[in-house]
C-alpha cells in the first residue's frame, strides 16, 4: 500500500540550497516562507531530499515556482529529477513561461523510477531578477 508514502510534499525552506535566501514568498501571495534565489549568483535554489521512493513506477513532480520578471526570454531555471548519478527528467523554464511576475506558476516532470536510489529535486537559478521556490509535490 503506497498511500502512507504518496503524495509527498516537500516544502522548500526545508530542502538543501547553495545559493538561496529563506525569505517570504512574493508579495501578494499566501503566507510561509520560500527559497529565494540570489540574483547575482547561479546555482542550486533548492535540492534534496535525496531519499527513495521505494516503489517503483511512474511518478510526476508539481514545481512550485514564481520569478520576478516573467518578459525574459531566456532561461532563468532549470528544474531535474535525478537518481543517484541519472537524470530522470529535467526542463529549462524561462521567463515567459510564467503568466505573471511574482506570481506562483506549476511545472511538471514525469519521470520513472524502480525505487530503489535516492532521489533528488533540483531547481538550478541560471540568471533574472530573482526566483522563488515554494514546493515541490510528488504523486503516483
Amino acid at each position: 500500500d503506497d498511500t502512507t508514502i504518496m503524495p509527498r510534499v516537500l516544502e522548500a525552506e526545508y530542502l538543501l540550497s547553495s545559493t538561496g535566501i529563506l525569505t517570504g514568498g512574493p508579495s501578494g501571495t499566501s503566507n510561509g516562507m520560500a527559497m529565494r534565489a540570489n540574483e547575482s549568483v547561479r546555482g542550486y535554489v533548492i535540492y534534496g531530499p535525496d531519499v527513495p521512493l521505494y516503489i517503483p513506477g511512474v511518478y510526476k513532480a508539481r514545481f512550485r515556482i514564481a520569478a520576478l520578471n516573467n518578459a525574459m526570454t531566456d532561461e532563468i531555471a532549470r528544474i531535474e529529477v535525478v537518481e543517484g548519478s541519472k537524470v530522470l527528467a529535467g526542463m529549462g523554464i524561462k521567463g515567459t513561461d510564467f503568466p505573471k511576475s511574482s506570481e506562483y506558476g506549476d511545472f511538471y516532470l514525469q519521470f520513472k523510477t524502480e525505487g530503489k536510489s535516492d532521489v533528488q529535486y533540483r531547481v538550478y537559478f541560471e540568471k533574472g531578477d530573482g526566483l522563488w521556490v515554494d514546493f515541490i509535490e510528488v504523486v503516483r
